[in-house]
C-alpha cells in the first residue's frame, strides 16, 4: 500500500467517525445537553435562585446560542424543577442576548417563542429599559418615560400578546405607579393584547417575580394591610380585576408568613376561603389564580396524576370550572404536551369541554397554532375533530382568556 493510499484511508477513517458523532450529536440529546444541566442547580420546587440563574445563563450564552437553552429548559426530559422555572429563565436568555446584540429586533430574532415567549419578553424588557435610561435621568424616567412608553406600547402591542404582556412589566418598573402603568396598556387596540400587559403589571407589582424576571432595583414593595388578602384586586376598576386575580396568590404571600401559614396546603385553604367570600365573578377569577399559582401550592409537576386533584378537590363546579381555567395557560410553559390528556381525565363532562375549548382558545394567540394543535393532538383524531367543531362554535361561548364568564 503505498502512503496516497494510506491517507486516503486515513481521511475516509476520519470522515466515518466525524460522520458518527454527527449522528450521535443529532440523535443523543444527552450529548447536545452536556453543560446545559448546570442550570438544574438554580431551580426548586416552587422559585428558582435569580443570582444562580444569571450566573448560569450566563455562562451557557458563551457556549450555546438562546434557542438550544430555550430547548433545554423545555425539554420533556429536563427536571420539572427546570420546566417549571423556564419562564424566569427564559427572561434572562432574553435580556442577555439583547445585551449581547444591541437591537430589540435582532434579540427577538433569536429568541424562541417556546414557553409562552419567555425570551421575547426578557429581550423586549431589557431593551426599552435600556433605551430609556439612555434618553432619561432616573428622576425624570416615571414623567417623561410615560409617553415614550405609550409609544412603544403602540409599537409592539400591535404584533402580539406576549409583547403586550412584557411591556406590562417594563411599564410598571418605568412608572412605579399601577395608575400610570395600566394606562399605558390602554393604548393596544386588541382586547386580549390589553389584558396581557395589565397581566404584566399586576405580576411585576407583586414583587414575587421581580428578581428572576426583571430586576429593577429599588421599586416599591406593596403595603399590604394586615389580613387583607384581597389586596389590590378588590379595589381596583372592573377591566382590570381578571388580570390582578390572576397573580393575587403572589401578594398573598407576606400575609401567609406574617400569619405563620407555612404549609401548602393550608395555604391553599386560606386561598380559597378567601375566594369563597367574593361576588360570583370576582370569585371566579379568584379561583382561576388558584389554578395559575399551582406551584405555590406544591403542585409542581402538570404531567402528574395529582395534578387532577389540584381542581377537583374544590367543592363547587363553578370553582372547579374557574381553577381550571388557570391550569390550561400552564402548558404553554411545557410547549402544550399532556394539555389533551389532562382534559380527558376531567369526570365532569361540562368542565371537560371548558377544558378543551380553553386549550384551543390558548393557542390562537401563538403564530404557530397549526403546529399547536398537531403537538396537542399528535395522532388522537378525536382530539382534531374536537378542534375544527371548537372553530364553528368559537363565536358563541365565552372568551375563556378574559375568565369563566368571558369579556
Amino acid at each position: 500500500m503505498d502512503r496516497f493510499e494510506r491517507i486516503a484511508k486515513i481521511i475516509a477513517l476520519l470522515s466515518c467517525s466525524i460522520g458518527v458523532i454527527a449522528l450521535l450529536y443529532i440523535y443523543v440529546p444527552s450529548m447536545r445537553a452536556a453543560g446545559l444541566e448546570s442550570i438544574d442547580r438554580c431551580t426548586f420546587d416552587d422559585h428558582a435562585d435569580p443570582q444562580c440563574l444569571r450566573a448560569a445563563v450566563e455562562a451557557l450564552l458563551a457556549r450555546y446560542s438562546a434557542v438550544d437553552v430555550m430547548d433545554y429548559v423545555t425539554a420533556s426530559t429536563s427536571p420539572v424543577n427546570v420546566t417549571n422555572q423556564c419562564h424566569p429563565i427564559g427572561h434572562i436568555v432574553g435580556e442577555l442576548t439583547y445585551k449581547k446584540t444591541g437591537s430589540i429586533e435582532q434579540a427577538l430574532s433569536l429568541c424562541s417563542p417556546t414557553c409562552r415567549s419567555a425570551c421575547t419578553h426578557g429581550a423586549i424588557g431589557a431593551g426599552i429599559l435600556s433605551e430609556m435610561d439612555a434618553s432619561y435621568s432616573e428622576e425624570d424616567i416615571a414623567h417623561a418615560g410615560e409617553n415614550e412608553l405609550e409609544s412603544y406600547a403602540a409599537t409592539y402591542c400591535a404584533q402580539r400578546s406576549s409583547i403586550c404582556h412584557a411591556i406590562g412589566h417594563v411599564a410598571y418598573i418605568a412608572t412605579s405607579d399601577e395608575a400610570s402603568a395600566v394606562k399605558i396598556c390602554d393604548v393596544a387596540r386588541d382586547s386580549f393584547f390589553r389584558e396581557s400587559c395589565y397581566q404584566g403589571v399586576f405580576m411585576e407589582r407583586s414583587g414575587s417575580y421581580r428578581d428572576s424576571l426583571f430586576p429593577a432595583g429599588d421599586l416599591p414593595q406593596p403595603k399590604i394591610k394586615s389580613g387583607d388578602y384581597t389586596y389590590p384586586c378588590t379595589s381596583v376598576g372592573e377591566q382590570y380585576r381578571h388580570a390582578c386575580f390572576i397573580f393575587l396568590n403572589a401578594y398573598q404571600k407576606p400575609l401567609f408568613a406574617a400569619d405563620g401559614i407555612t404549609d401548602p396546603s393550608a395555604q391553599l385553604e386560606k386561598a380559597a376561603s378567601t375566594c369563597e367570600a367574593l361576588p360570583a365573578r370576582d370569585r371566579a377569577f379568584c379561583f382561576e389564580g388558584i389554578g395559575t399559582a399551582r406551584t405555590l401550592f406544591r403542585y409542581p409537576d402538570l404531567h402528574s396524576p395529582r395534578i387532577q386533584e389540584f381542581c377537583a378537590n374544590l367543592e363547587s363546579p363553578a370553582d372547579r370550572d374557574a381553577c381550571t381555567l388557570g391550569l390550561v395557560p400552564q402548558f404553554q410553559y411545557d410547549e402544550l404536551r399532556g394539555l389533551m390528556q389532562f382534559c380527558d381525565a376531567i369526570p365532569e363532562a361540562d368542565r371537560r369541554e371548558i377544558c378543551y375549548d380553553a386549550a384551543y382558545l390558548s393557542v390562537q394567540d401563538r403564530r404557530t397554532t397549526d403546529q399547536d394543535i398537531g403537538r396537542m393532538c399528535g395522532d388522537d383524531a378525536a382530539c382534531t375533530d374536537r378542534y375544527a367543531q371548537f372553530m364553528k362554535k368559537r363565536s358563541s361561548i365565552p372568551d375563556y382568556r378574559f375568565g369563566l364568564y368571558g369579556k
